[in-house]
């Protein structure tokens, strides 16, 4: 059934899901370019990494002639010897046996003049970085370090093409903050993805995750954790993520942040996440809402923590950042294989722009990374595009559509956030007749990140109050406590959070964990323990 006229924002969501055959027939046919200029690399010394390979070589109908197996070792370090011997050589040998690029001699050097090949996928089990081959002392300085010779194998490999002919240390990234699909770039270079994880099952879901929510776009809540790390080099990262929180207000995704040095406090309810970004959490652990065992991500989600190390490992469900986040649903992480230096490391808001333009996971990264023959890694289908066309979608047809409340909140901010009466009173509109506080609370997030912090508390009352489910109000409850911080009004802080956990309608929900380890911060027990 239509949506009545008397509903404008509904209308206005009926007639952007009218262009939506249009976008998927666009889509299909980037799929079959990307399709046959995409070749998949599997170890095939480690088990269940040719399944992985067979699985998305099947689910993206790439031929399967470009489906190649490597005989390397299955550890994740590598050194630069078994590196060029096992990987980039026979790579090299391939490209040019199976004529996928020109290659001109030019006197002792050759360089690739034509490539058919545009995105390489690494399937689990392929090494994962490559091992400085110098002595130890000569990474003791900053110097040392940025000249060092290791890097994380697909870095490497994105420069396939230059048989070698690089420098120790960064080579700038000539994609880097271009706007133009890979396969148009006319670049010497490749984009590299892997399909990585704790174990097979994971890997299976990223591709899977990928292909589903593709088809009607990534929707859900914006989590974004600050550091309050404003000084010196680090301001570059806090940049990134106030960027971050000022495009989401923009295109209307519904943005929960945390501005305090420390971050979102374990078990957080971390509800309906789509996308996160933060940093810098010391410990080599996910922690917040990750250290739930039960805490999962939306389907498809975005996940990336700035973190010098959060890729050591991609296979584990707990140590760093990426296999965890991986572990928890994520479909698209960033990572550093070693120290990258702020400087070298993806750049987040780029990335997440030419995300919500409609560009690839992978273009998405290397048009945010400004240094190749480094540290970064994208883990997730290469080839995903999370917001392909920015926000085509299905028409809401039923009240219970699942992404009703994103997408209604999305487009009205697009039609009417420049007009601040009729922008409010199309979300009481539709706060009424859906029967929910989630446009309050949505508002009340932009009217925080805009420092109207009056206006924010009175936002997340009206959204309490209009929520029903338990969960739903816990989490603006402690959004509230958490502008009480914000405006320095530490001890009704404190207060707000003592009746919080006394209240029994939250006694069994695990996101109370966090209410106790935010009193444990703000009001630490004595030395007895009281």
């Amino acid at each position: 059934m239509l949506a009545p006229p008397q509903f404008p924002i509904l209308r206005a969501v009926l007639l952007i899901g009218a262009v939506i055959a249009s976008a998927t027939l666009q889509s299909l046919a980037k799929d079959s370019v990307y399709s046959r200029s995409t070749i998949v690399l599997y170890n095939k010394n480690f088990p269940g990494s040719d399944t992985v390979a067979s699985h998305y070589v099947t689910q993206r109908s790439i031929p399967s002639a470009h489906r190649i197996a490597l005989d390397c070792p299955g550890d994740e370090v590598i050194t630069r010897a078994q590196f060029r011997q096992t990987i980039e050589a026979p790579l090299q040998r391939l490209f040019s046996e199976r004529e996928w690029w020109t290659v001109q001699e030019l006197g002792n050097a050759r360089r690739v003049t034509s490539n058919k090949i545009h995105v390489i996928v690494l399937a689990h089990g392929i090494p994962l970085k490559i091992k400085d081959s110098r002595p130890k002392e000569a990474t003791a300085t900053k110097e040392g370090k940025l000249s060092t010779d290791a890097a994380s194998v697909d870095s490497e490999l994105a420069l396939l093409g230059l048989f070698n002919q690089r420098l120790n240390g960064m080579v700038p990234n000539p994609y880097f903050r271009k706007e133009v699909a890979i396969g148009d770039a006319k670049l010497p270079i490749m984009l590299v993805g892997r399909l990585d994880g704790p174990n097979v099952a994971s890997c299976r879901r990223l591709i899977d995750a990928a292909s589903q929510v593709e088809r009607r776009g990534l929707w859900g809540r914006a989590y974004i954790d600050l550091a309050q790390k404003t000084q010196g080099n680090y301001k570059m990262g806090e940049d990134w993520l106030h960027n971050i929180i000022a495009q989401c207000d923009r295109d209307g995704i519904a943005t929960v942040v945390d501005p305090n040095k420390s971050s979102f406090p374990n078990y957080y309810p971390m509800d309906g996440a789509a996308l996160y970004f933060g940093w810098y959490v010391q410990t080599r652990r996910a922690n917040g809402p990750f250290a739930n065992p039960d805490f999962r991500l939306k389907k498809g989600a975005i996940a990336c923590h700035i973190h010098s190390y959060s890729a050591v490992t991609v296979r584990s469900k707990t140590k760093e950042w990426v296999g965890p986040l991986i572990d928890k649903g994520a479909a698209g992480v960033l990572g550093n294989v070693y120290e990258p230096f702020l400087s070298g490391t993806t750049h987040l808001d780029v990335f997440f722009r030419r995300l919500l333009d409609g560009y690839t996971l992978a273009e998405a990264t290397y048009m945010a990374t400004p240094y190749l023959s480094w540290m970064s890694i994208v883990v997730g289908d290469p080839l995903y595009r999370p917001f392909d066309g920015f926000r085509t979608y299905e028409a809401p047809f039923v009240r219970k559509h699942e992404d009703l409340h994103d997408k209604t909140f999305h487009v009205a901010t697009k039609l009417w956030a420049k007009e601040s009466f009729k922008y409010e009173d199309q979300l009481l509109k539709a706060t009424r007749n859906h029967k929910t506080g989630y446009y309050f609370e949505a508002q009340a997030n932009r009217m925080r990140n805009a420092n109207s912090l009056n206006r924010a508390m009175s936002l997340l009352e009206k959204a309490k109050a209009r929520y029903l489910p338990a969960t739903e109000r816990l989490r603006v409850d402690i959004q509230m406590v958490d502008l009480e911080r914000q405006r320095n009004n530490k001890e009704k802080a404190i207060s707000m959070l003592r009746d919080i956990k006394n209240n029994a309608d939250y006694a069994d929900l695990p996101g109370l964990k966090a209410v106790t380890a935010l009193l444990n911060q703000l009001d630490p027990p004595g030395p007895s323990g009281s």
